[in-house]
């Protein structure tokens, strides 16, 4: 029976990465962040909250069809109102801890149905203090190197 499973790529590696973090929570002492994908439709945003997208992929030889090169942010956002600038950077560095452990993500995502990852990399932490919502913002970005199965 030929594989059914359409999920694109992105799709794939933003809903692995929720599960991922929504497992680490507790043990993050992150217990209260709301995990959201960026195809998640919910009018109940809370603070804090992370956002994992996928919006940008290239394929890394034609002879290997569907691996791609998989451009994941990741945004840690919490309400400046409700928390400070140092609780913010506290927990988003815990965030980045997590994450950082590339051999733990990889086997993660690898142990995913329909995904495997050959390759996971950090490439930047940038932070924003108050953008326009009156939020502040750690953006992470990674670098996955990821095939759907059966694609």
């Amino acid at each position: 029976m030929p594989n059914t499973d359409h999920t694109p790529l992105n799709l794939k590696l933003e809903t692995a990465l929720a599960t991922y973090l929504d497992s680490i929570l507790a043990s993050a002492s992150l217990t209260g962040l709301q995990v959201l994908t960026s195809h998640t439709e919910t009018e109940a945003l809370e603070s804090p909250r992370c956002v994992i997208s996928c919006d940008a992929m290239s394929a890394v030889n034609p002879d290997l069809p569907g691996v791609m090169d998989c451009t994941v942010e990741i945004e840690y956002l919490t309400q400046h109102t409700t928390t400070t600038l140092a609780n913010h950077k506290l927990n988003a560095g815990r965030l980045m801890s997590w994450l950082a452990d590339l051999s733990v993500v990889k086997a993660a995502l690898t142990a995913t149905d329909g995904l495997h990852c050959y390759w996971y990399q950090f490439m930047s932490q940038r932070f924003e203090k108050e953008t326009e919502e009156g939020t502040f913002c750690t953006r992470l970005t990674f670098l996955i190197r990821a095939q759907g199965k059966g694609m």
